[in-house]
């Protein structure tokens, strides 16, 4: 990418069409606006008693007065029940009245929110998809570019639409033909083709496909050979697409077929048995000892980047050989043997059978979702090209302002998590050295590298993939599968900071133990959720939540047993982990016993600590954070003047995470506490890792006596237990 594509172009003598279209949109995003002020200023006792809304203060006191200030009031006036006490349940009291103003189709919030996100904040391909698609298409089809990421984007898109308006029958039939050409460029395939001869297989030989992408296990293809067998996967959709494969390309199985088919699924029930049965992983030397028979590196090669495969291969021998990551060989157990007893041709069955499930279940999923009637082309290539998407959506779209400010406030968190630590009455000095030695080498990657804004930096990642409009649609998603295992290598063999197959669109965070990593996407800091304009207790309380509750993964009671640089490692006194243990359960049978609005007293805290432990660990730094704030000219929230900044904390904490994921039409999030009745059976429910959301408020708050001390909560009140749990 040059310096001038980082510039946006002037098109004002050229695009008359274009110009109208933001024109309209600008119209309706004023419109829009002007309304909702309007909205505010409507007297209380105008009629709609399902939509309530804060009235306007005419004073000079300091209220943050900035459209997304306004929205948060809004937000948080309209889903609060003042009927409730919040000592006695301060879910409901801060969500209560969530279902009115967020289940109506079409209602105005609904509407609002959605119509003003995508237009204003929201999907960076909205515009260009959507509103204006088929004109802007059309006007700037032709107009060159010299970033490589942008044309394999723009390729993808006109030749998934070409494929959507395509004879489906037709276009089906022609990827079948193209699926069975990739399997004879492998080899011949015993089970079809009466040929077949020994000498005509040499595993090795074969390296490209031994190891196919893994997204198909040994478990995976015994399924679908019992199903073959029992003849239930001729009547499945995916059977019929393999049956009509063999129809397209006249494909008759030869007549030791059924001895073939006995013979592979014995050496995938080996294969799956010997992922059981392994413990631990080997480095390189030992693995090439273990299995002669293999050429990994012959291997692995083939998913790496041509140019810089050699220097790519030393350091995944070193990273193999150090024994901190057991990224692709923790499945070797028993293999040499198993290679010596099966027989070539039992091999070269599996290997071939392997390659064609991998290729039509591809293929067919693909066609699946392309052809599914909510499915956008748009869509399709951002999830193709997530880091190219990021890119777009950060040149155009997000305000960088607010990576400096939650990376410092990442930092804040940091110091006063520590100070959380030196302060532990418990913890003995070796093990709190040990935790602070782990925090103070935790690193972070808060909303992308910074080297995503360097023009060119990008195109570098693209140099191998190579899109032609000649090249059919199954073309296409096989040269992009290709490259997306490519970028995988560099992920795991270079360290970058960036992970290419992660979608940096959603709301979210996480905390890697193995790497002792905190990252936040773009989704979380970005407006609604966040907002430079949001005074700087409520950034604390959305955010810094987040924040705290992803450090705090690092010291659950999984995370605790990984020091500082992600080795699985017992840096704890026998002591400290005693104590730490007793502690954790008592959250554990906390939640056993809290009565849940959903569930009862029905829920198992043993499945949900870590989270729990997280969520505790997470508001008081976040709280111990935002105590040492200067509120001295801090803003209020408008229509909540009279809240002391403390009142403001504890709401915001337990309510502004779903602004975020409202606005994000209810896209999964770890820290969506307000919500609506819970559908999800309680056998659902008993499996998931995360608690419920009632108790992710009220459980959690009970803990702190901060928040009884700010709401005047009396003892033995639910918001106030006389007993209380405490990790640090």
């Amino acid at each position: 990418m040059t310096a001038d594509d980082e510039k946006p172009k002037s098109n004002h003598n050229h695009h008359p069409i274009k110009l109208i279209c933001f024109l309209i949109i600008w119209i309706v995003s004023l419109y829009i606006f002007l309304d909702i002020i309007k909205n505010y200023n409507m007297d209380s006792s105008s009629e709609s008693p399902e939509y309530s809304r804060p009235s306007l203060v005419k004073s000079s006191e300091n209220i943050c007065k900035s459209p997304e200030c306004i929205q948060l009031a809004h937000y948080l006036h309209n889903w609060q029940d003042i009927s409730v006490d919040p000592c006695q349940d301060f879910y409901q009291a801060v969500c209560g009245k969530y279902n009115e103003h967020s289940t109506v189709a079409e209602g105005r919030i609904n509407e609002r929110g959605r119509i003003l996100y995508q237009l204003v904040k929201g999907d960076p391909w909205f515009l260009v998809f959507q509103s204006c698609e088929s004109i802007l298409e059309h006007l700037d089809k032709n107009l060159p570019t010299t970033s490589k990421s942008e044309n394999s984007m723009k390729l993808f898109y006109q030749k998934c639409e070409e494929t959507k308006r395509s004879d489906t029958e037709k276009l089906r039939n022609e990827t079948m033909k193209e699926i069975y050409q990739t399997l004879m460029k492998v080899g011949k395939w015993p089970t079809i083709d009466e040929s077949w001869k020994e000498s005509d297989f040499d595993l090795n030989a074969s390296d490209k496909y031994l190891f196919v992408v893994p997204e198909f296990t040994f478990g995976d293809l015994w399924d679908l050979l019992m199903e073959n067998k029992t003849g239930q996967i001729g009547d499945s959709e995916f059977g019929k697409y393999t049956k009509q494969f063999d129809e397209v390309n006249n494909i008759k199985p030869v007549k030791s077929s059924g001895d073939d088919t006995f013979k592979l699924m014995r050496l995938v029930d080996m294969l799956s048995n010997m992922n059981r049965t392994y413990e631990g992983y080997k480095g390189f030397a030992t693995l090439k000892e273990q299995v002669p028979s293999v050429d990994f590196e012959r291997i692995i090669k083939n998913y790496m980047n041509p140019s810089r495969k050699d220097e790519m291969w030393r350091k995944t021998v070193k990273k193999i050989a150090t024994g901190k990551e057991p990224y692709w060989f923790n499945k070797t157990h028993n293999l040499e043997l198993i290679l010596k007893t099966a027989s070539k041709r039992t091999l070269a069955n599996f290997l071939m059978t392997n390659l064609f499930l991998e290729e039509t279940l591809a293929a067919f999923m693909e066609e699946k979702y392309r052809n599914s009637k909510d499915s956008e082309c748009s869509s399709i290539v951002i999830k193709s090209f997530p880091l190219a998407a990021l890119r777009i959506f950060v040149r155009n779209h997000f305000d960088k302002e607010n990576l400096e400010i939650v990376s410092k406030m990442v930092e804040d968190f940091r110091s006063n998590f520590i100070e959380m630590i030196e302060e532990s009455t418990w913890l003995n000095d070796k093990t709190k050295m040990s935790a602070i030695r782990k925090l103070e080498k935790m690193q972070k990657m808060v909303g992308y590298p910074k080297n995503m804004e360097v023009p060119g930096a990008l195109d570098s990642y693209f140099e191998t993939l190579n899109l032609s409009k000649a090249d059919s649609y199954y073309t296409f998603n096989s040269k992009i599968r290709k490259f997306k295992m490519e970028q995988a290598m560099d992920f795991l063999t270079s360290g970058i900071s960036i992970e290419s197959s992660e979608e940096y669109f959603q709301v979210n965070a996480w905390y890697g133990p193995r790497s002792n990593n905190l990252a936040i996407d773009v989704g979380i800091i970005d407006d609604p959720f966040f907002d430079s304009t949001f005074p700087e207790y409520a950034k604390i309380a959305s955010v810094g939540e987040v924040i705290g509750h992803e450090m705090g993964h690092g010291f659950d009671p999984i995370g605790r047993t990984f020091d500082e640089n992600g080795n699985e490692k017992d840096w704890w006194t026998p002591e400290d982990s005693a104590e730490y243990d007793r502690r954790a359960q008592c959250l554990v049978e906390q939640y056993n016993n809290y009565d849940d609005p959903n569930y009862g007293r029905k829920l198992n805290g043993s499945t949900s600590i870590q989270e729990i432990a997280a969520d505790l660990i997470g508001i008081n730094v976040s709280w111990k954070t935002y105590k040492k704030l200067d509120l001295t000219n801090e803003p209020k929230i408008l229509g909540f003047e009279d809240y002391s900044t403390d009142k403001l904390f504890f709401r915001l904490t337990a309510h502004v995470s779903l602004q975020a994921n409202y606005a994000l039409f209810h896209t999964n999030f770890l820290q969506m506490w307000c919500g609506g009745r819970s559908e999800r059976p309680l056998s659902r429910q008993l499996q998931l890792v995360h608690p419920t959301h009632s108790f992710r408020v009220n459980g959690v708050f009970s803990n702190m006596k901060s928040f009884a001390e700010a709401y005047n909560c009396p003892v033995g009140s639910p918001m106030n237990p006389a007993k209380k749990c405490e990790l640090f």
